[in-house]
This record gives structure tokens, C-alpha cells and sequence, in this order.
């Protein structure tokens, strides 16, 4: 598994990279190659189905509300250069990123409840990133 994990694309939590710089139908694909991958490493049971679907429509959603607000942000600031535009701008990301972050939580908890020491051991592994590792050895 380490070295699948090794070629694995990045963590879903963090979905910076499949937005920027790719087109909708590659941010989507690289969506379902991530969820794909999950899917195998984590060894998701068709018991398990009715709580995976909620947990992939999670990141399909976030993924495209991400995509959504950063265009529209970013045709909205064209431009403009002031530093009260720039703070919203920052202050709209951050709330993008905390809803985000809270419907990915809501997804992934019944899941987890679920899964299997072995699965839930492979989750941590692939979702928690290296840093919050470290920051919990402090």
C-alpha cells in the first residue's frame, strides 16, 4: 500500500489542485480518478455502499463549488487591486473552504463510524496530511 500511496494523487481534503490550471472536464476526471483510488485503498464493502455515495457526492460538490466561486471571483476581481477587494476576496475563500470542509466531515463520518479497524487505519493514512502528523508528535 505504501507504494500506491506513493503514486496516489493528492488528498481530496485538499482540492486546490484539481482547480487550478485544469479545465472542468479534467478537474472532473481527476475528481473520479481520486475517488476511484479511495475506493480500492480503503476496500469499501457493498455493506459500506450506502455511506461511500454520500461521501463521493461530498467532493463532486465541493469540487465544483470551488471551481464555481473561484471563477466567478476571479472574473469579479480582474482589475481590481485595493486592499479591502483582496481581504474579501480572502474572506469569501476561507468560507468557501470551511463549508467545504464542514460537508466533507458530515460525508465522511458515517463512513468512518463504519469502516473496519484495518479501513479506518488506510483512511487516516491517505486523508491526514503528513503535516498534522508531526503537529500532533509536538
Amino acid at each position: 500500500m505504501v507504494q500506491a500511496m506513493e503514486n496516489a494523487p493528492p488528498s481530496t481534503c485538499d482540492q486546490t489542485h484539481i482547480i487550478f490550471g485544469t479545465d472542468d472536464v479534467a478537474r472532473k476526471q481527476d475528481v473520479e480518478k481520486r475517488l476511484a483510488y479511495l475506493k480500492v485503498e480503503l476496500g469499501i464493502t457493498p455493506t459500506e455502499e450506502q455511506y461511500w455515495e454520500p461521501f463521493t457526492a461530498a467532493i463532486r460538490d465541493n469540487a465544483k463549488d470551488m471551481q464555481n466561486d473561484m471563477t466567478r471571483a476571479s472574473e469579479d476581481m480582474y482589475g481590481q487591486e485595493s486592499a479591502i477587494d483582496y481581504q474579501q476576496s480572502r474572506v469569501l475563500f476561507a468560507n468557501l473552504r470551511a463549508q467545504c470542509e464542514t460537508r466533507f466531515l458530515t460525508a465522511l463520518e458515517p463512513l468512518y463510524d463504519r469502516l473496519s479497524i484495518e479501513q479506518k487505519q488506510a483512511t487516516d493514512d491517505l486523508l491526514v496530511p503528513e503535516s498534522a502528523d508531526a503537529a500532533d508528535d509536538d
